[in-house]
């Protein structure tokens, strides 16, 4: 309820009510929480250090969207902002449990062999994505020189709000916060042809260890491996690596958000959950895509809230501060996305398949590309030479065999662990391919946040 008065109050301001009302809201908001954080005893249950920190970052956050509401920006805004999130997340994480995951951490570096293996994937993701990068591709495609051309561009400006969007290519516009992150690459590489491939080389090896951080939920030590291998090798996410596109840091964002969500379903700290929520805020401010994303974390909390009726409280206290840490990622570029709407839905009404329905006067179109996605794994991949270069199905036949096979355990069962949250992850992540026109399917590009669930159940098979 706290939560839900905190977000009223930035909502109103959002909306241009008086200050006074949104404060009114915000007011209220710490009342609750002030008086929530007791138990009917009188007896605090949270730390009042944590309660502090808790509070103490929301009012920033407030006074962040107030300031970017005025359509005032300056530096101090971002060190503000910044300064809430770590705020908040102290104080999920202020308890005396330990909050990281020892039995992780021991299983990897107490088992030497099983380090090893692990270090061969890490460096055979490394190998196949830096491998004569200067020559394959042959060239900067047009968007990824797009991109890093509207970086510098940002940059010449002078200062610039973060939370803001540049008009692209097509129509689109890309968030100031990801053309910042392309900013940082070329603050590290210098400004060169392998500095731009960098933009999505580093996460695209980054995801294999967050590959098997997010495996060990589902599978022992030795699934985890085989899936951190599939991915690292897999001609499809290695492809994408070496192309530049932001689909391969959103991908590594929605990655690293589902473990940290689940492994706060695991151990109840809300630390986890809030993080979770930080790095799916992030996501999406990369790519349209990331929607999908966010819609499946919260779909599946939602689910397993319905099956799970002894732990119903956890889960929707994990759920809260999930929605707490997007929102204070998010909330900063509301302002811009109100004043202009558009921005939301252009590149959505150019590329979806609504109109080749309208034209034929059926759901063909859309039957059709349902087949080619289906089939797109084991059968005919994408006829995109850039994304497909051989033309045959996106998985190998070792990894497609194995994905059948883990497919048919997850659906087997479905209801136990969190076997929910792949499901929803492979099909709704399709629907990012299905759903575009029907002319240019299959869609590797447009559905690449599934490759790491094919890891995983792959991985799930062995």
């Amino acid at each position: 309820m706290s939560l839900a008065f905190f977000f009223l109050g930035q909502w109103f301001l959002l909306q241009g009510y008086s200050l006074v009302s949104s404060l009114i809201a915000v007011v209220i908001s710490g009342f609750l929480l002030y008086t929530a954080h007791r138990t009917n005893s009188g007896r605090p249950q949270v730390n009042r250090l944590s309660l502090l920190f808790l509070m103490s970052g929301l009012l920033c956050n407030f006074f962040v969207i107030f300031l970017i509401n005025q359509n005032f920006w300056d530096t101090r805004i971002l060190i503000i902002w910044v300064a809430s999130l770590f705020m908040v997340l102290g104080a999920g994480f202020i308890r005396r449990e330990p909050c990281l995951p020892r039995e992780l951490v021991v299983s990897v570096f107490g088992n030497k062999a099983h380090c090893f293996l692990l270090f061969c994937g890490i460096a055979a993701a490394v190998f196949f994505r830096l491998w004569r990068l200067s020559e394959i591709p042959p060239g900067l495609w047009g968007d990824e020189f797009q991109a890093a051309e509207t970086a510098l561009g940002l940059l010449e400006q002078g200062a610039f709000s973060p939370f803001q969007c540049t008009p692209f290519t097509r129509g689109d516009e890309l968030t100031n916060l990801y053309l910042s992150f392309i900013l940082g690459v070329f603050k590290l590489f210098g400004i060169n042809y392998l500095s731009v491939k960098m933009i999505s080389v580093l996460p695209g090896i980054s995801v294999v260890i967050g590959t098997y951080i997010l495996a060990r939920k589902f599978t022992g030590k030795d699934g985890a491996l085989l899936a951190v291998f599939f991915i690292a090798v897999s001609h499809w996410h290695v492809g994408m690596s070496r192309w530049g596109w932001f689909n391969v840091l959103m991908s590594l964002l929605q990655v690293l958000s589902c473990a940290a969500l689940l492994h706060s379903l695991d151990t109840g700290r809300r630390g986890w959950a809030f993080l979770s929520g930080i790095l799916m805020g992030c996501a999406l401010y990369t790519y349209l895509a990331s929607r999908i994303a966010f819609v499946v974390s919260v779909l599946f909390v939602v689910i397993l809230f319905v099956l799970r009726k002894t732990h119903r409280r956890t889960i929707m206290i994990n759920l809260a501060w999930f929605f707490l840490g997007s929102w204070i990622v998010l909330a900063p570029i509301m302002p811009y996305y109100i004043k202009n709407p558009e921005v939301l839905t252009e590149r959505m009404q150019q590329v979806s398949c609504v109109d080749s329905i309208l034209q034929d006067g059926n759901i063909t179109p859309l039957l059709s590309s349902i087949k080619k996605h289906a089939l797109m794994f084991h059968y005919k991949g994408d006829r995109s030479t850039r994304h497909n270069p051989y033309g045959g199905p996106m998985l190998d036949p070792v990894q497609g065999l194995l994905f059948l096979a883990g497919l048919g355990l997850v659906l087997v069962k479905w209801r136990k662990g969190y076997n929910i949250l792949l499901l929803l992850w492979l099909m709704l992540g399709l629907c990012g391919g299905i759903l575009t026109e029907p002319a240019g399917a299959p869609q590797s590009f447009r559905t690449f946040m599934v490759v790491p669930v094919l890891a995983l159940m792959s991985g799930i098979a062995f």
